[in-house]
């Protein structure tokens, strides 16, 4: 199993990058990089649930926010591995953690996401690859 770390430069202001990761809008945007056509169900706060949902409402994937630290910019989900869509997370889950450090209008989103298998960790790397690059788009190119 191996976990996927990745990192990108983003010249926003550091509010405005961490409500578009919030915002389900804009992750119904950077979700076309793992599925067209998915979106997400959560208000972000710590131990809430989170729904991934595909254009029929039908659920793909469920898990919970373990930490949403917003005055630092730390937000770390766990997924629920089985596909019987309930809210229980297993011993060793997938997690997905979002880390943005910086200053200046320069800033850094690092995120790691696995235990991955093997087999899928480079599609799933370049999956990430493309959902990091839109949301530096998106960041950069809105106006407050």
């Amino acid at each position: 199993m191996e976990r996927i770390s990745k990192s990108i430069l983003i010249n926003a202001d550091l509010y405005l990058i961490w409500a578009t990761l919030m915002d389900t809008d804009n992750a119904k945007l950077l979700a076309v990089a793992f599925s067209e056509g998915i979106a997400i169900e959560t208000d972000w706060s710590e131990s809430s649930a989170f729904y991934w949902k595909d254009k029929e409402g039908n659920i793909g994937a469920t898990g919970i926010v373990e930490s949403n630290k917003k005055g630092d910019y730390f937000l770390k989900v766990k997924y629920n591995a089985e596909e019987n869509n309930s809210l229980e997370i297993s011993a060793d889950p997938y997690c997905e953690t979002y880390n943005l450090v910086g200053n200046n209008y320069r800033f850094i989103l690092q995120i790691e996401a696995g235990p991955i298998d093997e087999s899928e960790a480079e599609k799933h790397a370049g999956m990430w690859d493309d959902a990091l690059s839109m949301l530096k788009k998106i960041s950069e190119e809105t106006d407050f």
